[in-house]
């Protein structure tokens, strides 16, 4: 009892244990189940589906559908079909793929689980999931920089690859491909040296190790003889890395190369054919001396069974009949009828399958019967070999065993276990009452392999393994399993069965034993029940799991941590588990691991472990302290994790920015990008190096700038046909270099597409195909074109000599500066002078920089002439350094624009006046239509307020007489029933058909309500009168608050409860206001305008909200009057709604500004409000917000209007 006790405590303390475990891994643990109605649920879920899935896992247990629809739409299909598979085939279910939180967050989740059929027939999986996002980032990012490269280098006209520190192909280009005579399939991860062998100790070899060796660019020519072409070779160096560029130059030596590599050619065939030759010759020597050594009888048949030829086995010395008895006859007219045709059916078969067939068969001899083994195989064309060996002593030694069988069998049923025994390769040959009767088998179904099917499907492979591994170790069987009967009925089983060996030892077969322990199993079962469920979610996590004591001493590691740290759980037991912590790593994390034990805290780090075979894995182990019901620590429960893809993800990313870094400062070639629309969005460095602009001069599609205008317009065409067609852009123009040189260059690009298809940038290249000659005559016509240019456009060119400050210009700079070419060239600080004040330190700043970093400038800058004008002038200026690397002077030109620039001047304020003078008839247009739509409508309310006034009075004034007139015909019947209370019997039929007592008591009722409701005509009337003084166009002493009150009751219908919302509440503040003097109709409009305003707010808002979340929070409108100072009154409105974003608000009462969708609104009601406030009432009007906390709008008027 006590031992019983212990041990249900310890169970406990393991279960505690694992809970707390679960809790605290990295992922989410999880038991899903589907019963046999299928209907899904979580019977367990860990706490970190919380942190991962934002859901509380209570929630996700009572409802299993608020997990399964974070999946996004597009992959729920297939997540429905893989769960479906899994439980159809019961096979681990893997999964990876995309929720969306109720946060809107979007993660990469990985999942995996193993399932299992109860008894009951429910399915439970049992697994982990995992937050991934974090890795599919890296892997975008990394994918996207490598394809990057990938892009670049696809378009390199050069061949290009890389090499590891391992001297392995990391990456080889389309053209590199071409010219090594390989598929990158090929080369990919092959050492070079392996693909090429005959590049060992060659040029290639030598000058590779000495670039890597020195980490120096290397340049050589090389012929390479297994390609049979010459090549120029560019090698650079990046630590241990490689960057080669090989160019064919087979041009210029392909002739004489080609016909002396043909003469060694033929003479390597010559030899390889004798060696060939000498080598066939030897091969048929051995066959045929190991035919002569051959044991058994061969025939050789034609198709028929004509035996064409004959080899007498060394061992054969019993023999059917003479060779000149059978040869060239067939084998069905020498042999027995029943083994001819044996025979010729097996030849049949033989011919047909193309393969070997086997027979057996028995020839009666003088000596006795013989037993014969024929093997036929196809054997040149339609021939047949036949290979006879003699079995029968093989033969008797089966019909031994058979007998001793027999023997044994009346025992065996006899036994109250169960008896069988197969042949040697496990064929079952007998099986006893009670094994059928557990396996549900007849002796029939059970022989041969017929056996395994009484084994439980999900025990089969196990025990055929288990069984295999046995007889070939020639060790006893010994296994625990199920059976399964056809009902389904399942019993555990100890199976035990040993070989029977012949006098040779040779295995002939074998005996064994079932023996059923359904009961005690069944036992065991739920004995181990209780804690299955945390075991199995521990094993099955791809997390390492450990426990310790108190003291940090281990007690318990999982397979996973066992795997990576590379010890065995004894191995790990007490501190043996800091002998897989990386020697670097191990002082450190030692010293914080027992800093936290010795405080009884939580543990973190991220450190290596090393596994003894040299494995390197980056882990984050996490530890927390395990408290007993007495807040006492028992001990600590951790995992690690496995973080070395991230590792190699983040090691690989930078590695590839690195190289590609490498890539564009190595190439000699332009490497550039644009966005998916053709446009530079982002630095040029190359390009720009090449053209001498800065980024701002390329942006956009300002880089045709620099293509030759004879080439510019094909050029455009030829790159919007490629970005339209998504295809490769090909094209060779000019290119005009930084020192406005053209040069010829082939121009490559492709696009970078997304995973959808759609482009996500281009990236191309330009090659320099320009000769010297060309290079010559092209900057002669460019030098004549730019003298001619400076005499006509009046162009001055000028050189700076940084050393000594001297500064040469020519005859037109001095024109344009005002100076006497005749006097002194004036000094720099002197020509600094002439720049206007606001530009001098722009310039002043430009030109420092130019000096001390070489970069080239090109601005328009204003000067005062000596004369007193001021003058504008477009300033070009071009570095030129010496050969130490630093500038020494600075050449350029001047271009004097002050006409260009007064007209641009004049132009812009002409647009300005006329954009101004545009804006203002808008303005005017609409206020005039609009007050005009105003008019008409104050017309329109008018006319109906009158046409409905007039017959609501004259009912209004009936309704008086009408009920005196019914009180005395009321009163005249009432004496009629006092005097005659037996009327005649039709009267008091009408009397009951007509309800009499019911019309005395609703009468006086029915005519209240219709004077009622005639009076809340007469009041809206009222209101539609007052809100009809629109078209009013002088001051009036008016109430305000009738205004407001009369625009919400036209309103009215907006505010009160609908369907979906309650009504909108209105609270009216009204102050002691006294007559205000204004304009009473234009004042209606601004406060119609601000209430519609508020109303369609709310409205949006509610659109969005439930009716009880309307009901909680309600949409609100406050109106509030009051008197400021003496002679001003307030009016505010104010909501609740969404409230004003700052740049909205600041524009709020622009002309034509409106934040509605099309067709809501004109964008004028603001506006005009604003006027009518501002202008035609000398008051103000404010508008007072903040997202999320409503607005308000303040009117302030005076009470009288100056004159």
């Amino acid at each position: 009892m006590y031992q019983q006790a212990e041990v249900d405590v310890n169970r406990s303390q393991n279960l505690a244990h694992l809970q707390r475990l679960a809790d605290n891994v990295l992922g989410i643990l999880y038991q899903f189940q589907i019963d046999t109605n299928g209907l899904m649920s979580f019977p367990y879920v860990s706490a970190g589906c919380q942190e991962i899935l934002g859901l509380d896992p209570k929630l996700v247990e009572e409802d299993a559908s608020l997990m399964v629809d974070l999946i996004i739409p597009e992959d729920r299909e297939k997540f429905s079909e893989s769960v479906a598979y899994s439980a159809e085939t019961l096979e681990p279910w893997y999964w990876e793929g995309k929720v969306k939180l109720h946060s809107g967050v979007v993660k990469w989740i990985k999942a995996m689980s193993r399932p299992e059929r109860q008894p009951t027939g429910e399915i439970i999986w049992d697994g982990w999931i995992l937050d991934i996002t974090a890795q599919k980032r890296s892997e975008a990012a990394l994918q996207a920089s490598n394809q990057r490269i990938a892009t670049i280098l696809s378009g390199a006209t050069e061949g290009f690859f890389a090499l590891s520190d391992r001297w392995c192909f990391t990456y080889v280009n389309s053209q590199a491909e071409y010219l090594l005579g390989k598929s990158s399939c090929e080369l990919i991860g092959r050492n070079i040296w392996e693909v090429y062998p005959e590049t060992v100790e060659s040029k290639f070899y030598q000058q590779y190790h000495y670039a890597v060796a020195n980490q120096v660019n290397v340049t050589f020519e090389e012929f390479y003889q297994p390609l049979n072409s010459w090549f120029q070779v560019r090698a650079y160096p990046n630590g241990e890395e490689l960057s080669v560029y090989v160019t064919n130059i087979n041009a210029r030596k392909k002739l004489e190369i080609s016909l002396e590599e043909l003469n060694k050619l033929n003479e390597k065939l010559e030899t390889k054919v004798a060696e060939r030759t000498k080598e066939l010759s030897q091969k048929t020597s051995e066959l045929e001396d190991l035919w002569s050594a051959f044991p058994d009888l061969v025939f050789c048949l034609t198709a028929d069974g004509k035996i064409l030829s004959y080899q007498a086995g060394k061992e054969q010395t019993k023999i059917y009949l003479q060779p000149a008895e059978f040869l060239g006859k067939k084998m069905v007219e020498i042999l027995p009828a029943e083994v001819g045709e044996k025979i010729r059916q097996a030849m049949e078969m033989t011919l047909l399958c193309q393969s070997l067939v086997r027979i057996e068969y028995c020839l009666e001899m003088e000596t006795g019967k013989e037993y014969y083994e024929g093997r036929l195989l196809p054997f040149a064309e339609n021939q047949i070999m036949l290979i006879v060996r003699n079995i029968s002593d093989r033969q008797e030694a089966e019909n031994k065993l058979k007998e001793s069988e027999k023997r044994y069998q009346t025992l065996t049923e006899a036994l109250p276990i169960c008896v069988f025994y197969t042949d040697a390769q496990g064929n079952c040959l007998y099986t006893n009452d009670r094994w059928q009767k557990i396996a549900g088998l007849t002796q029939e179904e059970a022989l041969g392999k017929g056996w395994s099917s009484a084994i439980h499907p999900e025990d089969r492979e196990r025990v055929s393994s288990e069984w295999y591994r046995a007889a070939s170790q020639k060790k006893l069987f010994n296994s625990k399993y199920r059976f399964q009967n056809p009902e389904g009925k399942v019993s555990w089983v100890i199976g035990n069965a040993v070989g029977i060996d012949n006098e040779k030892g040779e295995t002939i077969g074998y005996v064994g034993t079932i023996t059923d322990i359904s009961d005690r199993q069944e036992a065991e079962m739920k004995l181990q029940e209780s804690e299955k469920r945390y075991q199995t979610l521990t094993e099955a996590s791809p997390i390492g799991v450990f426990y310790t004591d108190v003291q940090g001493n281990c007690l318990y590691t999982n397979d996973r941590w066992q795997k990576i740290a590379g010890l065995t759980q004894q191995e790990a037991l007490g501190d043996g588990w800091t002998r897989a912590i990386h020697p670097e790593d191990r002082e450190r994390v030692y010293k914080q691991w027992y800093q936290t034990v010795l405080e009884k805290k939580s543990f973190y780090s991220e450190h290596r472990f090393q596994h003894p075979n040299g494995k390197i894995t980056w882990t984050i182990v996490q530890a927390l302290p395990v408290i007993d019901d007495e807040r006492e620590t028992t001990g600590y429960v951790g995992t690690i994790t496995d973080i070395s893809d991230r590792q190699l993800m983040e090691t690989a990313l930078r590695r590839s920015e690195e190289r590609f870094r490498c890539l564009i400062q190595a190439t000699s070639q332009i490497i550039w990008n644009t966005d998916p629309n053709g446009q530079i969005n982002s630095e040029q460095a190359s390009l720009c190096a090449f053209t001498g602009q800065t980024y701002d001069q390329v942006a956009g599609w300002n880089w045709l700038s620099i293509i030759h205008p004879e080439d510019r317009e094909r050029t455009a065409a030829e790159w919007e046909k490629a970005i339209a067609n998504k295809s490769l852009y090909q094209i060779e123009h000019r290119l005009r270099r930084y020192d406005s040189q053209y040069r010829y260059m082939s121009g490559r690009a492709v696009p970078v597409l997304n995973e959808n298809g759609s482009i996500r940038e281009w990236i191309g290249s330009h090659t320099d195909i320009s000769d010297r000659k060309a290079a010559e005559t092209a900057l002669q016509k460019i030098t004549h074109d730019l003298q001619e240019a400076q005499k006509l456009a009046h162009i001055g060119n000028w050189d700076f000599n940084v050393t000594s400050g001297e500064i040469s210009w020519s005859e037109e700079v001095f024109q344009i500066y005002g100076f006497d070419r005749q006097t002194q060239t004036p000094t720099l600080s002197e020509h600094l002078q002439q720049y206007h004040p606001e530009d001098r330190e722009t310039f002043q700043g430009i030109l420092a920089e130019a000096i001390a970093d070489g970069k080239p400038y090109d601005l328009e800058l204003r000067i005062f002439h000596p004369n007193g004008s001021l003058r504008y002038i477009h300033v070009k200026g071009e570095p030129v350094k010496n050969e130490k690397g630093k500038v020494a002077r600075l050449f350029g030109t001047v271009m004097d624009i002050t006409d260009r620039k007064l007209v641009e001047i004049q132009v812009q304020e002409k647009a300005r006046d006329l954009e101004k003078t545009l804006r203002e008839l808008r303005a005017t247009q609409a206020q005039l239509i609009q007050t005009e739509k105003m008019s008409s409508l104050g017309q329109l309310v008018a006319g109906v307020a009158h046409e409905i006034n007039n017959p609501v009075n004259f009912i209004y004034g009936n309704l008086a007489h009408a009920t005196e007139y019914c009180q005395d015909l009321l009163s005249v019947i009432e004496l009629y029933r006092q005097h005659y209370p037996h009327p005649v019997l039709e009267i008091q039929n009408k009397l009951e058909a007509v309800d009499f007592e019911f019309l005395l008591t609703d009468l006086p009722q029915l005519l209240n309500s219709m004077e009622v409701g005639a009076r809340r005509i007469k009041e809206i009337v009222a209101s539609l009168r007052n809100f009809s003084r629109l078209n009013e166009a002088e001051f009036k002493t008016v109430n305000i608050h009738e205004g407001i009150d009369s625009t919400l009751m036209i309103l009215q219908n907006r505010i009160k409860a609908k369907p979906d919302r309650p009504q909108i509440e209105l609270v009216k503040n009204y102050g002691n206001l006294p007559l205000v003097e204004c304009y009473p109709g234009q004042l209606n409009q601004v406060l119609m305008n601000i209430l519609v305003n508020a109303l369609d707010v709310l409205d949006d808002r509610d659109r969005s909200r439930t009716y009880q979340e309307i009901e909680q929070n309600p949409s609100s409108i406050w109106i509030t009057t009051t008197l400021i100072e003496p002679k001003t009154a307030r009016i505010s409105i104010k909501d609740n709604g969404f409230g004003i974003p700052e740049n909205v608000k600041n524009r709020i009462f622009d002309p034509f500004f409106t934040t509605k969708s099309v067709g809501k609104g004109t964008g004028l009601g603001m506006s005009i409000s604003y006027q009518i406030i501002t202008e035609k009432h000398q008051g103000r009007i404010e508008c007072i917000s903040e997202l999320g906390q409503g607005a308000e709008f303040i009117i302030e008027i005076p009470l009288r209007q100056k004159a």
